[in-house]
């Protein structure tokens, strides 16, 4: 059996109906992390590719040939402007009592790889959900992060997956500790807002976390939550219930000495007990 290129890899991802331009492995750092990670550009779109390494030493069998390397792939689409968002925020040079500065997308890009991120289809206008911009003439634009747009954009990101939220069992089975008749409509839905917003934490650095986070009251779920996590404690009474035997102390006989044990054999058939002694006679 023939074996296959050790180049090739076993992947899950949607396949596109035709490929409109050869795809594009590339390495940047991951938005909330900052450490190196892979993302796949194809047909105008961003995916993070994430790996399941193999435990031990494992092959796949595809067709009639064996792929060596027994780790699985998975391509999760990812919104472009999660990946700038730390690229933006480094490059207005905040200050005190100042917004920072306006630059040119490939100023701020360079050579890097993020260049390819630039040169998506609309990326351009993208832009402007997140930053503030100017033309200086028709073909120079410049750009600046502006963190209530960001926010503004987060939560719009929030409230189009709360349309799709059943839709989607990620999301949706999060949400199943909680008893639905102990919630009202209104707290139903802030429940899954804080889901979504946990999820979409995962391309945010901590100090955009806090900030979206800030951006709701969850407390009043954190509450309830807290208070199905006291209720669904077993009292004493419920543990013994529920015991098995081996799990409940039992009342253990005293052992006996060896003068008991030969006591316990004798026939006592007909002899009075030691208590009649003590009575008083009539």
């Amino acid at each position: 059996m023939p074996h296959s290129a050790p180049s090739q890899w076993v992947c899950l991802a949607n396949a596109p109906d035709k490929l409109e331009c050869d795809p594009v492995l590339i390495q940047l750092e991951h938005p909330k992390t900052g450490k190196p990670a892979r993302y796949l550009l194809q047909n105008g779109k961003v995916c993070e590719v994430q790996k399941i390494d193999s435990e031990g030493t494992h092959s796949w069998f595809i067709d009639n040939t064996v792929q060596q390397d027994g780790s699985l792939f998975f391509f999760t689409p990812v919104d472009p402007l999660f990946l700038l968002i730390p690229i933006l925020e480094a490059a207005r040079e905040e200050k005190s009592g100042s917004e920072g500065v306006f630059r040119q997308l490939d100023d701020v890009l360079g050579e890097t790889s993020y260049r390819h991120i630039a040169e998506l289809p609309g990326i351009m206008e993208q832009l402007k959900n997140i930053c503030d911009y100017k033309v200086i003439i028709d073909t120079v634009q410049v750009y600046r992060l502006n963190n209530e747009k960001v926010l503004a954009w987060l939560k719009r990101k929030v409230e189009m997956i709360l349309d799709h939220f059943s839709s989607l069992p990620g999301l949706s089975q999060q949400i199943l500790f909680l008893d639905s008749e102990t919630l009202t409509e209104e707290q139903r839905q802030i429940l899954k807002r804080r889901v979504i917003v946990q999820t979409l934490s995962d391309y945010l650095n901590a100090a955009w976390q806090d900030r979206l986070m800030s951006a709701y009251n969850f407390e009043e779920i954190a509450k309830i939550e807290n208070a199905a996590s006291m209720s669904a404690v077993d009292s004493p009474a419920d543990y013994i219930k529920r015991a098995t035997p081996k799990e409940v102390v039992e009342t253990k006989k005293p052992k006996l000495t060896q003068t008991q044990k030969k006591l316990a054999k004798v026939n006592t058939k007909g002899m009075k007990t030691m208590d009649s002694y003590f009575k008083k006679k009539p």
